[in-house]
């Protein structure tokens, strides 16, 4: 046997070969076909039986319990939260039960037993590992995470994680319960202790779960009306900034200006040149003068028409198209592609006619309007004329 831990660490490193292997395959039987990776495994067989690495010298060859526990405690193999594997250990655990009740595999009795109290064992911890780690997972995502809308994904992740948990300690207790008597008439002291220790488990765990689910209820509700707040206070920023850019850049002052009047939409005057024959009738009196003044209303009252004067060659020669409106969105098209601000931008743009300043303050005004949630608005303003105009940029997208 092993006295020292310096005599166990000799051992463990000069066979650590055979022992990874043997880790590796610690939740099914091994046979001698199955051992590769020590030649003269045979000659130690004995040996590792005596220094505890072994449970017995004979087939199926598995690692001591003791081992097993220990090195899966230092390692934290069952860190990750898998617990759709408790499913096909349940599974496992009543295919072995059913070969234990087999009498034809009654020679077998010892190595089911053993499978039995491994699979036991395992399922009590990879319960006990999985609640640990999605409850210190849940307060860490709720208390470190900045972006509300990632913590309340993640949140409800572990959420589904917890009723998946749930169902699983339900399915557990129903199984453990229906093989109770096996358990109390196996004679087998290790298998029955190990049952009640998953049996009391499952009752602590029971309460534990349903706290920690409404904790998780708690924390997404809260994470949801932060994130509400937030989007309020960034949508009200939004506004603020907008309002000061009208304050700040004569928008308004510029836009009353006769000149650029004609460029804004306004409600077109309509005049009713067809009357009914009832109303007709009801100004029989007087139609003929009311007919009179819609015409002049109009503007097409009787006057001698004038021929039209002879168009010019050159005009109908010309290859270029002159209009008075711009295209603001391809304006905003060519703008994305620059770093420049907006101003600069349009200040620096060839136009088909000539603009003046003003023009291009009206067209910098009416692309705030139509392109208000593609900028990020500055702190600095520049001088033109008498006009200070804020530095506007393309909003930079994530």
């Amino acid at each position: 046997m092993i006295n020292t831990t310096t005599e166990l660490l000799v051992v463990l490193n000069k066979n650590r070969g055979l022992i990874e292997e043997f880790f590796e395959k610690r939740d099914r039987d091994i046979y001698l076909n199955d051992i590769s990776s020590d030649e003269n495994f045979l000659e130690k067989m004995d040996y590792l039986v005596n220094v505890g690495i072994l449970e017995m010298a004979e087939e199926p060859f598995t690692l001591n319990d003791t081992l097993i526990s220990f090195l899966e405690n230092m390692l934290e193999t069952n860190r990750r939260v898998e617990i759709r594997v408790i499913g096909e250990d349940l599974a496992y655990l009543k295919e072995k039960i059913s070969d234990y009740k087999n009498r034809d595999l009654a020679h077998k009795q010892k190595e089911y037993l053993r499978a039995i109290k491994r699979t036991l064992l395992r399922i009590n911890k990879t319960i006990i590992v999985g609640f640990k780690v999605i409850s210190e997972r849940v307060t860490l995502e709720y208390t470190t995470q900045i972006n509300y809308s990632e913590k309340i994904i993640e949140l409800n992740r572990y959420r589904k994680k917890i009723d998946e948990l749930i169902q699983a300690e339900k399915e557990v207790d129903r199984v453990i319960l229906k093989e109770l008597k096996f358990f109390k008439n196996s004679h087998n002291q290790e298998v029955l202790q190990m049952f009640y220790l998953l049996a009391n488990t499952l009752r602590e765990l029971r309460v534990s779960l349903v706290e920690l689910q409404q904790t998780v209820i708690e924390y997404i509700n809260k994470s949801q009306e932060k994130k509400a707040f937030f989007e309020k206070v960034l949508r009200l920023r939004e506004l603020i900034k907008n309002q000061e850019i009208k304050q700040k850049t004569d928008i308004e002052v510029l836009i009353q200006k006769e000149k650029h009047k004609k460029l804004f939409i306004e409600k077109q005057k309509n005049f009713k040149t067809q009357l009914s024959l009832d109303t007709v009738e009801y100004y029989s009196d007087d139609f003929e003068e009311r007919v009179k003044r819609v015409i002049v209303d109009i503007s097409i009252a009787e006057k001698p028409l004038n021929k039209a004067p002879k168009i010019d060659e050159e005009i109908l020669n010309a290859t270029e198209e002159y209009s008075d409106e711009v295209d603001k969105y391809a304006l905003q098209r060519a703008f994305r592609g620059t770093s420049l601000d907006l101003f600069t931008f349009l200040d620096n743009k060839s136009y088909v006619i000539e603009m003046s300043l003003e023009d291009k303050l009206l067209i910098y005004s009416q692309m705030i309007t139509l392109f208000e949630r593609e900028y990020e608005y500055s702190e600095k303003y520049k001088e033109y004329d008498n006009y200070q105009v804020l530095d506007i940029y393309n909003r930079q997208r994530g």
